[in-house]
């Protein structure tokens, strides 16, 4: 309809890799996991129990130029949907991995102040823990009264080997229960205008 507009759209960027892209990012992913065990420990700051090497220094921490050449052509196309005036210059500021075991989930978080966040899925088991975007309009929703199903509170996005998702850093997202028998694994990251 012509008389409706939406003003506030909130474009989230996903897209499957190339194959062999994914697997090679993949064995190096698994190859620093394998050689960093040390490096994995429960983020005393989180309130759950998936294991991180966030707090690592980013000199020391997961790199992959494959990667980084993936985030770049991604982030290009996710900006072109914003329509910026003038196309800023972004940076990949830091790239961590996350594990998650059986039986873990990640709390509600963003990543402020940061301009851009996003994942690449490593391994998603069936019934890994989807990934849940935060509706940032919640508490107006809960005053339009029966209305308010219309605006649901949360975008359930279901994640798969090779995805790769880009959204603003200050969204709110969570991660639901690994309710599978294996390790959820990804790796995160964020992205700074220079």
């Amino acid at each position: 309809m012509e008389n409706i507009q939406h003003p506030f759209p909130l474009p989230i960027y996903k897209k499957i890799i190339n194959k062999s892209l994914f697997f090679k990012i993949k064995q190096e992913a698994y190859d620093f996991i394998k050689e960093n065990k040390n490096l994995f420990q429960t983020q005393k700051t989180w309130n759950c129990n998936t294991l991180s090497t966030i707090h690592i220094n980013d000199k020391d921490n997961f790199k992959s130029s494959t990667l980084e050449d993936e985030i770049k052509n991604s982030v290009s196309e996710y900006l072109s949907t914003w329509n910026y005036i003038k196309k800023p210059k972004l940076n990949l500021s830091n790239t961590w991995i996350n594990l998650a075991p059986p039986n873990t989930y990640q709390e509600v978080h963003h990543h402020h102040p940061h301009n851009f966040s996003g994942t690449l899925y490593i391994n998603f088991p069936k019934n890994g823990g989807n990934l849940c975007f935060h509706n940032p309009m919640t508490s107006e929703c809960f005053l339009m009264g029966d209305f308010q199903q219309l605006l649901s509170p949360q975008k359930i996005l279901i994640p798969q080997n090779g995805l790769i998702v880009l959204f603003p850093s200050w969204l709110e997202h969570s991660v639901i229960l690994n309710k599978s028998n294996q390790n959820r694994i990804s790796i995160s990251f964020n992205i700074d205008q220079l």
